[in-house]
């Protein structure tokens, strides 16, 4: 009997060892597939990657030095990716970390001005080449904190998005500089949803990410990656593989303090990591931009 091919060519005939390494070289950091092609579920052509969910997330905590913070938007996005149904366009969507978590989606289509990450379609957020009314979902995760003109890209999600289709953003409120030099804001959940709703649409949920422990333990994280790992190994002249390296040297750290910034954290409020925000276009055609409630409760 022939082996059971799990993941491009990873099969259960092999060691555990390779198949873990190679399920962790995957996970949440893969792109969409080939660039340019549009395709249903079910299509011909069309392929539904299922990724193995490793304990604990294993695969972000052996390739990230950055488990704490892609650990809290990952379980954000496993409880609003799925209310996302039909066609989803992911705007922003570097390498579609998140794709396998929309369980609604019918069809798939990853948007990126950087052709490197292999997109579906180039294109920037303000000026996306979909007709009017004809998406049915719309991803801006990490992506209006980098954009000069966030409400563009909100104005041009609404135009997008048939009647009570679905908004999901996420945003930073506490990070340090990255993306330079297009790093041009931080938001409040306040502020966040005041975007939201200055745009036209209707609020249904935000929800904070992370607090006070998290980004400390974040932030010591980061710093011991960049300062002690990272650039040692850049001077050394190790070209490849420094992320995996600064990552595997920081699991016994990253693990522990992600859990125990998650009890911590109850008992401060005030500081936040990042915000997630799900919204919906309303379905009348009257329907006009109007002020905006909070639909979270205060800290």
């Amino acid at each position: 009997m022939g082996t059971t091919t799990l993941i491009n060519g990873a099969s259960r005939g092999e060691p555990f060892t390779r198949r873990l390494w190679h399920a962790c070289s995957l996970g949440g950091f893969r792109g969409p597939g080939p660039p340019l092609r549009l395709l249903a579920r079910g299509a011909p052509g069309y392929h539904h990657q299922v990724r193995p969910r490793l304990p604990a997330d294993l695969d972000l905590l052996l390739a990230t030095p950055h488990y704490i913070v892609e650990r809290l938007k990952r379980d954000r996005a496993r409880e609003f990716c799925p209310r996302l149904v039909g066609h989803v366009v992911d705007v922003g969507s570097g390498r579609s970390p998140y794709r396998d978590l929309l369980s609604g989606a019918t069809r798939y289509t990853a948007v990126e001005a950087d052709a490197q990450c292999r997109p579906h379609v180039v294109a920037q957020a303000a000026d996306l080449p979909f007709a009017s009314e004809t998406v049915d979902g719309v991803m801006l995760t990490e992506v209006l904190e980098h954009l000069a003109e966030p409400s563009a890209a909100l104005d041009e999600a609404w135009r997008i998005l048939r009647p009570r289709g679905c908004l999901y953003v996420t945003v930073p409120m506490t990070w340090g500089l990255h993306y330079i030099p297009h790093d041009y804001y931080r938001f409040t959940g306040y502020g966040i949803s005041h975007l939201v709703a200055k745009a036209g649409f209707e609020l249904e949920a935000l929800e904070p990410m992370g607090g006070l422990f998290a980004i400390i333990s974040a932030r010591l994280a980061a710093v011991a990656s960049t300062v002690l790992l990272e650039n040692p190994l850049r001077r050394m002249g190790v070209d490849r593989g420094r992320l995996r390296m600064s990552a595997l040297a920081l699991a016994g750290f990253n693990l522990p303090a992600f859990y125990a910034s998650r009890v911590l954290d109850r008992f401060w409020r005030e500081d936040v990591f990042a915000w997630a925000l799900l919204a919906r276009k309303p379905g009348s055609l009257n329907h006009t931009r109007a002020t905006v409630t909070h639909p979270w409760k205060s800290p």
